[in-house]
């Protein structure tokens, strides 16, 4: 057999169960009764230039996890609602062609891909492989099926081929097959395996197979293309190439009529019963009513060749055909109607429907247009010309009268092409009118801007606030099922009318102070008050309750509310269409919170300015047709027909690339350790219907704040930082209304071994160590200067003390055997003047000696290097400098003084500064007492040598010397100076005839840096 009769068998076998579904409905319809389809379809098609990866479309399949699996003959691919993904198995050839001829997801979610000439292939783990075991003599697939117990089940030219665990066994003619070539395998819901082979077809049950005999219309049609089906209700059906039989009723039929030019492909079953039928040569068609109804498409024409259907989750329905891409059919039950239907460009604001279907239409600053059919035209059958830029309110009556009313005109009465106006001269308060309705009496409510009218039987009737009724405008009213009326005012209030008595009803607080735009009374009685504020309000009984938009929805008023006649309650927005279900309204009793309201419609613009009158936005037709007036245009929705399922669309992450290079396999549940430079993520949101209006944000735990919105589903990370980590997305509408069921997963950038937190603690130690080994070393080392320093110290105050023993021992007595050879010299000398006055001369300079030799031993002697000794040196000093003369000494030197070190050249330099302060006191002053006061003052040692001498005026600074010594000399300048080289001062006071104060102040700070003695007395 060649290879295109091959082929062509295999096509025809695959659509076995294509016309039993046709068959299921009882087919007994000539190709002459067809109907309209029951609901409109819109097409959109995608080819190689949207990245198909070929024209030919031979299997379809909508996995669980959303994706749709497209299997063309070049290559199999995977759609998420905008691009195409190729699916080719690993190691394969990119540019080699793959003809894919089925598939199929087992209840372990595995997909099973039969090829041509390429044997079988399975998707697991996000990876396509190969299925190593050679399944038969023939590298064909033809059908694929898995049973019940989870068995899998392949036809192929040589046999048919069971999957069963790790098990392969071969079935053929020697186990009871009619022929090896197997076209299709389909498992029945009773459990049973239907086996079509090119000799006839068999079931597989208890074990084993058994034949079933068939005999075909006519003995010339070939058996080759029969195939099995059994429908919901238990009905068999075989079909061949255009004929189709129902096996249980024995009943034969032949639709598409005969010949090679047409050819049942594929077949399925709709949500809502219709068996859609994918034919070659006469395109698709649709058994609805027990009638053939062959599809055509308003916006686009449809292929004649279909070779592959599938319906989605959602309703819509995708075609593959041959030679033109993938076809999505979607269904339309929601329209908008507009200029195509002879609609001017402007707002509806008013609606009314007759029981005949008749449609009144009041435009803003448009008129009033009316439509019997499908199409609209402006009323001017007995109106008058001011009529047609003035609506802002329609009621219909039940005598078939028209009343009109208009902003600021009055009222119209359009009857039996007749038009009546009226307006305040004939009885109305005013003639802006914004609302009108009938009551169960038939009894015509009129809201004015002034107050609310009746008219009955011509007669019109007031009500203000003599009848209790606010001063507002009347912006609602709606007729009350057990008589009477519901009124909405512009403040929010609103009132019950019942045999002309008024009773207000208190809305819920979300709807109070703002304009009523919207009433309506369901069959439970419970009153539903939509508000300018966009807010739903329903009273039940006494008890109030607010029913909230979506979040993110950008509504601002409620317009209209209809009860439809399931149960379902609609209300429609200024740019939103919005249902409540009534199995959920059911189920809500207060104080539960109320059903979440579900968007079907949403306009994609509006006016800027929006309408702010208008009453009623919102009627059902006979039919059950739901009318909206919207600011984004007329709205119609067939509640008869299933609303498409709006469940928020699967978010799943599609790959993680780490360093460009793509993760393998499947992502796992546990966090992922990655070795991250740089990190990119792809995702996606599988929305097979609107994927344009997808919007995603996408948040990285640890790094990002808050959400990040992105309208692209990727996003990409640089180096992050040692840790772990959660990437969060989640998807939602254009309105930024996000889903719940958003997609995450986790990973860890593991620590390098050097910067793990035992290796981060094994530094911190040896840090330490080593630290504190340098701070041991550091300090080994300065106690060893220390002890080098004060050994030094040490010899140098042995040296010190061997320098003053020598002078006080070696010295001083040499000047002390002057002193006394001077003295016994000058007794041998009597009578010799001359030579007495020198011997006398050497022995005081000898004593002056001896005297100063004394100072400096005890200067240089280390034993005296403290503020204790050199305070008892100074006064001992004071008192012998003063023994010998007529000035009384007065001496004060402190207890206690501190042992505060003083080294050898301060006591050296301050010691010089008392004594000239000393002498120059007893030289020039002429005292009879002199007062040494020694103190402690904050960080300081103070010497005070005053005197009650004659005393002088201070004179500036270069004259000072002199003024104290009578000459030009360096006495005080020396004192000065061997105070600052000790960081001290000298002070002086005086005044001419009160004596002089001299004052030395040193710091005790710990180290006195001794400066070099410039100044020798």
């Amino acid at each position: 057999m060649t290879l295109a009769r091959t082929t062509l068998l295999r096509g025809i076998a695959l659509s076995i169960p294509v016309v039993c579904w046709i068959l299921l409905a009882g087919f007994a319809q000539a190709e002459s009764d067809v109907t309209t389809l029951p609901q409109d379809l819109t097409m959109r098609t995608w080819n190689k230039q949207q990245g198909l990866p070929d024209d030919s479309v031979t299997a379809i399949l909508q996995s669980r996890d959303g994706y749709l699996w497209v299997g063309t003959s070049t290559a199999l691919a995977r759609f998420d609602g905008m691009k195409f993904t190729l699916m080719s198995p690993q190691n394969w050839k990119t540019n080699a062609p793959l003809s894919i001829t089925a598939l199929c997801e087992d209840s372990k979610g595995k997909i099973w891909i039969g090829t041509q000439d390429n044997g079988l292939l399975c998707y697991e783990n996000s990876v396509v492989k190969w299925f190593a075991l050679r399944l038969s003599e023939s590298s064909t697939i033809n059908s694929i099926a898995e049973d019940t117990d989870g068995v899998i089940w392949v036809g192929t030219p040589s046999g048919l081929v069971r999957l069963e665990g790790g098990k392969i066994s071969n079935l053929t003619t020697r186990d009871g097959l009619p022929n090896d070539f197997v076209s299709n395998v389909h498992v029945a819901r009773s459990g049973v395996l239907w086996i079509t082979t090119r000799s006839g077809m068999c079931q597989f049950k208890n074990g084993r197979i058994e034949p079933y005999p068939f005999q075909t219309e006519s003995p010339g049609r070939n058996p080759e293309s029969l195939g099995v089906y059994e429908d919901r209700r238990g009905k068999l059906w075989a079909f061949g190439d255009t004929y189709l039989v129902n096996l249980t009723d024995n009943k034969h039929l032949n639709h598409f009529g005969s010949g090679d030019a047409t050819r049942i492909w594929s077949l399925c079953e709709g949500r809502n019963g219709e068996l859609w039928i994918g034919t070659s040569g006469k395109g698709l068609y649709c058994f609805a009513g027990n009638n053939f109804v062959p599809v055509t498409i308003h916006n686009g024409e449809l292929t004649s060749d279909v070779r592959a259907i599938c319906e989605d989750r959602r309703g819509d329905l995708w075609l593959g055909t041959y030679g033109d891409g993938l076809v999505r059919l979607q269904r339309r039950n929601t329209r908008v109607v507009d200029a195509n239907a002879g609609l001017p460009n402007r707002p509806p604001v008013c609606l009314a429907i007759s029981p005949q279907g008749h449609v009144w239409i009041g435009l803003d600053r448009a008129g009033l247009y009316e439509s019997a059919g499908g199409s609209f035209e402006p009323s001017t059958n007995g109106t008058t010309p001011g009529l047609q830029n003035l609506v802002s309110t329609i009621c219909l009556t039940a005598d078939s009268n028209l009343w009109v009313g208009t902003p600021g005109a009055g009222l119209f009465c359009i009857a039996k092409q007749k038009c009546m106006h009226l307006t305040t001269a004939d009885g109305l308060s005013d003639n802006d009118i914004l609302s009108l309705a009938t009551d169960s009496e038939g009894t015509l409510w009129i809201g004015t801007a002034a107050r609310l009218q009746r008219m009955a039987n011509g007669l019109i009737a007031s009500f203000g606030a003599a009848e209790g009724l606010p001063r507002e405008r009347v912006t609602a009213i709606a007729a009350r099922r057990g008589g009477g009326v519901w009124l909405g005012f512009e403040n929010g209030a609103v009132y019950r009318e019942n045999l002309g008595e008024f009773r207000r009803v208190s809305p819920p607080s979300a709807v109070q102070s703002k304009p009523i735009r919207a009433l309506c009374e369901d069959s439970t009685g419970h009153l539903w008050i939509g508000a300018e504020n966009g807010r739903l309000g329903c009273v039940i009984g006494n008890r109030f309750l607010a029913v909230d938009l979506p979040a993110g929805a950008e509504d601002k008023s409620i317009l209209g509310i209809i009860a439809a006649q399931d149960g379902d309650m609609w209300f429609g927005t200024e740019r939103s269409v919005y249902s409540l279900a009534q199995k959920e309204l059911a189920l809500w009793s207060p104080p539960q919170p109320p059903p979440k309201a579900q968007r079907i419609f949403r306009a994609d613009s509006v006016p800027k300015v929006a309408t702010t009158y208008g009453w009623p936005r919102a009627v059902q037709a006979p039919n059950g047709t739901l009318w909206f007036a919207t600011d984004g245009g007329l709205i119609t929705i067939d509640s008869s027909a299933p609303v498409a399922d709006n469940q928020a669309p699967p978010v799943l992450i599609e790959q993680v690339l780490v360093n460009d290079k793509p993760l393998p396999g499947k992502l796992p549940e546990t966090p992922l350790q990655i070795s991250e430079y740089k990190l990119d993520i792809h995702y996606t949101a599988i929305d097979l219907s609107a994927p344009e209006k997808i919007r995603f944000r996408h948040r990285l735990d640890g790094v990002d704040s808050d959400w990040v919105l992105d309208n692209e589903p990727k996003v990409n990370y640089g180096r992050l930082p040692y840790g772990a980590y959660t990437f969060r997305v989640q998807a939602g509408n254009p309105d930024q209304t996000w889903f719940d069921n958003g997609a995450s997963f986790s990973f860890v950038i593991p620590t390098p071994l050097w910067r793990t937190e035992w290796a981060v603690t094994a530094y911190i130690i040896t840090g330490l160590l080593l630290a504190g080994g340098l701070v041991r070393l550091i300090l080994t080392r300065r106690y060893q200067r220390g002890l080098e320093a004060l050994a030094a110290q040490r010899a140098m105050e042995r040296e010190r003390m061997r320098i003053a023993r020598d002078m006080h021992d070696e010295i001083g007595s040499k000047l002390t055997k002057i002193s006394f050879m001077t003295e016994r010299a000058k007794r041998e000398l009597q009578g010799q003047e001359p030579v007495a006055r020198k011997l006398e001369a050497i022995a005081g300079t000898s004593r002056d000696l001896l005297q100063t030799l004394d100072e400096i031993v005890w200067a240089v002697n280390p034993h005296n290097d403290t503020l204790e000794h050199l305070a008892a040196y100074l006064g001992q000093y004071a008192t012998e400098y003063l023994q010998n003369t007529a000035v009384e000494c007065e001496l004060h030197i402190p207890r206690g003084l501190p042992h505060c070190p003083f080294s050898a050249e301060a006591r050296h330099n301050l010691f010089l500064a008392f004594e000239e302060s000393l002498n120059n006191a007893l030289k020039h002053g002429r005292p009879t007492r002199i007062r040494v006061h020694m103190q402690l003052a904050p960080g300081r040692f103070e010497i005070f040598i005053e005197d009650n001498g004659r005393g002088f005026e201070l004179q500036p600074e270069p004259a000072l010397s002199a003024a104290v010594s009578g000459r030009a000399g360096n006495g005080l300048q020396n004192m000065r100076q061997r105070l600052a080289i000790l960081d001290g001062q000298c002070t002086i006071t005086s005044r001419l005839g009160h004596g002089t104060t001299v004052k030395l102040s040193v710091p005790l700070a710990p180290e006195i840096a001794a400066k070099p003695d410039a100044v020798k007395s």
